[in-house]
């Protein structure tokens, strides 16, 4: 019988059942779904809405740099699943879209504590 199934990759030994892995996958898309609710789309936020709610500029630059962030996230999330999700790489991108973001922003902290969690879902998966 060819293929390459889970079992001969060594997956049911270590503990990666398809059930984990279903749990797991869950849980990461609970997190990535949490933190694009820390902000309004931007694609909400045209200028007569901008206008007529006195958005400022500060929110502005956070909803765009926070999707950005949460948009590299679910594409990778979306191409490898939990598989290819990385500690490393979910830091590396909030390091890249959200580096000098204010931290009195109670929205930030917020998705900073989401993207904590699904860093730590991540790093379970992975082992680390």
């Amino acid at each position: 019988m060819g293929g390459c199934s889970l079992a001969r990759m060594g997956w049911f030994r270590s503990g990666f059942s398809p059930a984990r892995r279903k749990e797991a996958s869950r849980k990461a898309e609970h997190w990535l779904e949490a933190i694009a609710s820390c902000a309004l789309h931007p694609m909400y936020l045209d200028d007569a809405a901008v206008r007529l709610a006195g958005v400022d500029s500060e929110y502005l630059e956070f909803a765009d740099a926070l999707h950005a962030f949460h948009l590299a996230a679910e594409m990778e999330f979306a191409a490898k699943d939990i598989l290819g999700l990385s500690p490393d790489f979910i830091e590396e991108q909030w390091a890249l879209h959200l580096p000098e973001s204010e931290p009195a922003n109670a929205m930030l902290r917020a998705a900073r504590v989401c993207a904590d969690r699904l860093i730590e879902v991540a790093a379970e998966w992975h082992g680390i």
